[in-house]
């Protein structure tokens, strides 16, 4: 009952269809308890008919030849019967499915032609007779098997398709009619090939058909026929009979499971856990009271008509979207609507559409629904208790019996969802809060919990209050109201949202469960279970939390998420387990289990302290540890959880995370953990929790620090000075090392989880899936996005919450919304990357000069040249003879930097939908200069962004601005580098370093340009303070610029004649680099908002934009096919569910239904008395 109970839970929900749920289920023939039988279902016995029905024939076969041959004895024809029978019953389920098909078979045939064919039973109790005597083989001709299996399974087939709703007279019951009949007779016909060794026998079923007043008979228009096959029509109990068969019957491998991945993914883990080890449950009286708090702010409780149907930019619906990404389960709901397409399934059920969209994205209607199948299990299992297999009663059944159940799930468990500004929705009439009230009503045990207030008293300040709301009929009714002292939301608001509602939970257990999470039936059965680890608890150590399993159910929409579902399960499952085995696993949120008095004596299920706690569930496990109390990890059960899908989301999450654990780490609490745990507890506890984030951010730091290391050896000529010693050997390994941990480690763990989840062959493929799919790209991505924001908190501080919106990413990112996204965090870091790496391959050692002078020397007459003269001769002429490499290869050491730089450029725009599209770009191109040229301080202009992201310095201390500044040295002795190699090159031409005389010619042409350039510069910034309507102004400062502009064409040609083009570009790069410096230290001493620093820094963002953009472009223009292997990268998963994404882009999806529908909801009402 309880399997059965969890396929109609899957069938309620669309995951599996009606043949589905037939296959699957088990057949109980009878509610009476005391003569009910249980058969199994059909999909256990999928291919072993085809399997008998090959043994049988084999055996009939050779047992007719040899019975043929007079010498063969009764004894060797009775060892080949049984060496079948052996055969058969080597394996159950062979048995099992001859006996099922036979029994079903035979019961729906004799059901079909009534008591005017009761002499056909003497056939049936033939074969039954000779199967009992082991004289099958004698008694019966069995070659026809297969062909009277075929005819059987199309009887049953047409039985089932006849109408049920029509009358006995309509075309379409006397064409169904008809078609009965000629089954039956192919039936008959393949009963006498089988039974043509007994000649009485095949006599009766020769006769059937001609008795006047038969199933057969063409009189009274056959009206027994009709009768009969009505009767059986309208029977459940009859076609009930008819389905098993015709599943048994026709029932093979590809049927034996659901076609929807997450049908067979619940019911794989589900028959999984039941071999698991779990406490055995108590008695739904006795095991602990539950209650599950769902905090809630603002997002999607539910999906309207007009989002699901309202196109985007790309001309994609959200509903036409969902169903190409779950085509089973939305077939699956049009055959439980009984509609043919989308446009009758808006038209006529609405409602119905607006829930199925509802629970496959992460809104608090999946949450609701998942956590209320808690009510549903405890109401079944105190069923079975009580009333002994007895079939369950209709829900708001008013006996003595269902009252019962209703007060014990009333006392063992409530559900309240905080939902801090309910009252503030509702006065302002949003459609969250009439969603939220249909919540109640669909659930009347559901309650709201809810901040109310500033209120205004007659006397007195406003006052605050939570109150608690349930639904009382179709109305909304207050259950407790209480008086705050203040306002609670002070803090983090979501922990504050959460623990203001504490005092409305009446269980001894508290659930925290987020609002973007999933349950399950099958899984809510289990909760007693996991329950009664609470008994298993010590004095001296008791169990505070339970934490268990989440499955991340977001991993089937695109590629992205994949890679971040399971990277998450990595974590929840290898990961978490691991840390509860060293008794080091922390709270992470989600679906733990609290001990809710200890809760409450330790201030809460989270911290709530404004940015400190910004990661606020984890501080619940730190105050468990310390405190003595222990959390358990359980494997047998867990619930959904939904994650962000998009790559803006994704880095969101990220910042949020690693802005958390910068704060967590100069906390007093991780303080006292690194203070009070033993040695071994301590590591894994480091490389667990907050290590994880620091190991990252050191490894990006190594980065820099190796390459920054080799430009000032290459800068310095330290390096040939260590390369012709023998030294530097080592960097070529460093690389590797990089490369290996930047992109492919990261991975190994998930490999691992996946090789022990699912086997090591599916560890295998999911690695190579990995690579193809850029999955080391989106690791290194995300690698960046961790230490950027671990590292500005950890200095800086100024943590906040980010909102990463948990929608379906279907629309095309803007180039310019994706600049201000990644500017700070990844393009800045590689533009910086890209030029070390460059300046690397010039100032570096890579080959050298091994021939001496003398080789030359009559060109010399004999003197010895300068070193950079003979190397520049020898490299001319002797290329081929004389040079030879160093110990240091540029590509060996250089290649994972360069994907490390590209990735950290260019991976937004592989994992952006069309992020390579031609006429996107070009869109995208001028949005990008009208967000440049903005001047004014908007969201949406260049100004108002550098302001949003500087504006952290404004509260940094003094000390941090210090670290930073020296941090950003590193500039200033680069671009001295530069200037050193640029002075030796051009002043130092003889042995003895002697000084040219005339030099200062060039100190004066290169100072004349950097002059000229800032004159110019500030005349462009005084035409664009000038208005246009000022034209006299304009005209004078257009001619300053032409002079000035000649002057400095002028000045650089006659830079030419002193030094040349390459040295003029060294210093112009110089000059930039510090100028970068200057704009740096401008930054970090606060004077981010001065004209000079703002024109400055809005220069080099259109540099580094170009930079980004340029490739894009070439791209776009030249490798249009790359357009086509990035969307096939981006949503990789959803093809392999059926989702066409060039049809999806093409803009067919315009071609559905754009009409809105106005709903009018009713809840299904669940009378119960609260």
């Amino acid at each position: 009952m309880a399997w059965n109970r969890c396929l109609g839970s899957l069938r309620e929900g669309d995951v599996i269809s009606d043949r589905e749920l037939n296959v699957l289920s088990y057949l109980i023939d009878s509610k009476d308890a005391e003569d009910r039988k249980l058969y199994p279902p059909a999909f256990l016995t999928a291919g072993k008919l085809d399997e008998s029905l090959d043994i049988i024939v084999d055996c009939s076969t050779v047992y007719e030849k040899l019975s043929s041959d007079k010498k063969k004895k009764e004894k060797t024809l009775q060892k080949i019967e049984n060496t079948m029978r052996d055969r058969l019953t080597k394996d159950d389920l062979r048995v099992e499915s001859i006996l099922g098909s036979y029994k079903f078979t035979s019961q729906a045939v004799r059901f079909l032609l009534g008591d005017e064919h009761r002499d056909l039973n003497e056939c049936f109790e033939f074969m039954e007779e000779m199967a009992a005597q082991k004289s099958i083989l004698k008694g019966l001709n069995l070659k026809s098997l297969h062909e009277c299996r075929a005819a059987c399974a199309e009887l049953m087939k047409a039985l089932l398709e006849v109408p049920k709703t029509t009358s006995d007279n309509s075309i379409k019951f006397q064409r169904a009619l008809y078609r009965v009949i000629d089954c039956v007779e192919a039936v008959l016909g393949c009963m006498k090939k089988i039974l043509a060794k007994q000649e009485n026998l095949v006599q009766i079923l020769t006769n059937t058909p001609l008795k006047q007043s038969s199933f057969f008979f063409p009189g009274d228009a056959q009206q027994y026929a009709n009768i009969q096959l009505q009767r059986l029509v309208n029977s459940e109990a009859a076609l009930d009979i008819v389905s098993r068969a015709y599943q048994l019957l026709t029932v093979d491998n590809f049927d034996a499971e659901p076609r929807s991945e997450e049908g067979r993914r619940r019911l794989r883990f589900f028959a999984n856990s039941l071999f698991m080890d779990m406490p055995d449950a108590k008695p739904i009286r006795k095991i602990r009271s539950l209650t599950v708090s769902t905090p809630y702010y603002s997002e999607i409780v539910m999906y309207s008509i007009k989002d699901l149907t309202a196109q985007n930019d790309d001309s994609i619906k959200l509903l036409y979207y969902l169903k190409t990404i779950y085509p089973f389960e939305w077939e699956n709901l049009l055959e439980r609507l009984q509609a043919k397409d989308m446009e009758e399934a808006l038209k006529k059920y609405p409602e119905e559409v607006q829930s199925w969209a509802s629970y496959r994205g992460q809104t608090l209607a999946r949450t609701v629904r998942g956590m209320m199948y808690n009510e549903d299990a405890i109401r079944f299992l105190h069923w079975l208790e009580i009333c002994e297999n007895e079939v369950m009663h209709q829900f708001g059944c008013p006996c003595n019996k269902c009252k019962r159940l209703d007060e014990m799930v009333a006392l063992k468990f409530n559900y309240v969802c905080t939902c801090q500004i309910y009252g503030k929705q509702k006065d302002e009439q949003r459609q969250q809060a009439a969603d939220l009230e249909f919540l109640l009503r669909k659930h009347p045990s559901l309650r709201v919990a809810y901040v109310d207030g500033p209120k205004k008293m007659k006397e007195g300040p406003p006052k605050f209050f939570s109150v608690l709301i349930r639904a009382d009929g179709a109305n909304i009714a207050e259950v407790y109201r209480v008086e705050l002292p203040g306002n609670p939301i002070i803090g983090e608001g979501k922990p504050e949202n959460q623990n203001h509602a504490i005092i409305f939970s009446r269980g001894e257990l508290l659930q925290c469960i987020d609002m973007n999470q999933d349950g399950y039936l099958e899984e809510a059965l289990k909760m007693p279970n996991l329950l009664s680890t609470k008994d298993s608890e010590t004095a001296k150590y008791p169990l505070t939390i339970i934490g268990f399993r989440e499955h991340v159910f977001t991993g089937g929409v695109s590629n992205l998420a994949s890679f971040m579902s399971i990277q998450e399960l990595s974590f929840v499952s290898l990961g978490q387990r691991m840390l509860a085995l060293n008794h080091v696993r922390q709270h992470y949120g989600h679906p733990d289990i609290f001990d809710k008095l200890f809760a409450m004596g330790c201030g809460g299920t989270a911290k709530a302290s404004k940015g400190v706690n910004l990661s606020e569930d984890i501080f619940a496990g730190f105050n468990s540890t310390l405190r003595g109390g222990r959390i358990s990890h359980e494997e047998f059960i867990q619930v959904g959880k939904g994650r962000d899908v998009g790559m803006q989301q994704l880095v969101l999450f990220e910042a949020k995370l690693s802005s958390g654990a910068g704060e967590c780490v100069i906390s007093r609490d991780a303080m006292r953990m690194a203070s009070r745990l033993d040695f071994f507890r301590l590591h894994s506890w480091f490389y667990g929790n907050l290590g994880w984030y620091f190991t990252q951010t050191m490894t990006v730091v190594g980065v820099f620090f190796f390459i920054y290391g080799k430009v000032y050896m290459a800068l310095s000529g330290m390096d040939s000075f260590f390369l012709e010693k023998g030294g530097l050997g080592i960097g070529g390994t460093l690389n590797t090392s990089w490369a290996i941990q930047f992109g492919f480690l990261l991975v190994v763990p998930v490999v691992a989880v996946v090789g022990v989840e699912q086997g090591f062959r599916h560890g295998v493929t999911y690695l190579l899936w990995n690579v193809l799919t850029l999955g080391p790209l989106f690791f290194t991505f995300q690698m960046g996005t961790r230490m950027h924001y671990f590292d500005r908190t950890l200095i800086h501080g100024g943590a906040k919450y980010r909102a990463t919106g948990r929608g379906f990413t279907i629309k095309h990112e803007k180039f310019a919304e994706l600049y201000r996204f990644y500017a700070f965090s990844h393009f800045y870091r590689a533009v910086e990357l890209i030029f070390l790496l460059i300046l690397f391959r010039i100032y570096g050692t890579f080959s050298w000069c091994n021939c001496s002078w003398t080789l030359d020397a009559e060109f010399y007459s004999y003197f010895k040249p300068s070193d950079n003269d003979w190397k520049t001769r020898c490299y001319a002429n002797y290329y081929q003879t004389c040079v030879e490499p160093t110990n240091q290869n540029y590509g060996v050491m250089s290649y994972s930097l360069w994907i490390i730089a590209a990735t950290w450029l260019w991976a937004p725009f592989f994992f952006n939908p069309s992020g390579f599209d031609w006429d996107k770009l070009i869109e995208d191109y001028s949005d990008w200069q009208n967000w440049l040229k903005t001047t004014n301080d908007s969201a949406g202009s260049w100004s108002g962004w550098w302001s949003n992201e500087v504006e952290y310095l404004e509260h940094s201390s003094k000390s941090s601005r210090i670290v930073s500044i020296i941090r950003k040295m590193r500039f200033f002795f680069v671009a001295y580098g530069m200037y050193l190699q640029l002075a030796y090159k051009t002043y130092y031409e003889d042995r003895d370093l002697k000084i040219e005389k005339g030099s200062m010619i060039s100190y004066a042409l290169a100072g004349a340009m950097f002059i000229l350039v800032l004159l110019l510069l500030c005349c462009g910034y005084i035409a664009s303070r000038i208005k246009k309507k000022m034209t006299f102004k304009q005209k004078k400062l257009r001619k300053m610029k032409f002079i000035l502009s000649c002057c400095g064409l002028l000045v650089a040609c006659a830079s030419l004649l002193v030094i040349s083009l390459v040295n003029l570009m060294e210093i112009t790069v110089i000059i930039l680099i510090a100028a970068y410096w200057f704009l740096q230290l401008c930054i970090y001493r606060n004077q981010t908002h001065h004209v000079v620093v703002r024109a400055m820094a809005r220069t080099y963002d259109r540099w580094v934009g170009w930079i980004i953009f340029g490739p894009v472009l070439f791209i776009a223009m030249f490798l249009p096919f790359l357009s086509s292997f990035q969307q096939r990268v981006m949503f990789n998963n959803a093809f392999t569910s059926g989702l066409e994404v060039s049809k999806l882009f093409a803009n067919e999806a315009a071609s559905s239904t754009s009409k809105i529908v106005k709903v009018k909801r009713v809840a299904k009402k669940k009378k119960r008395s609260d």
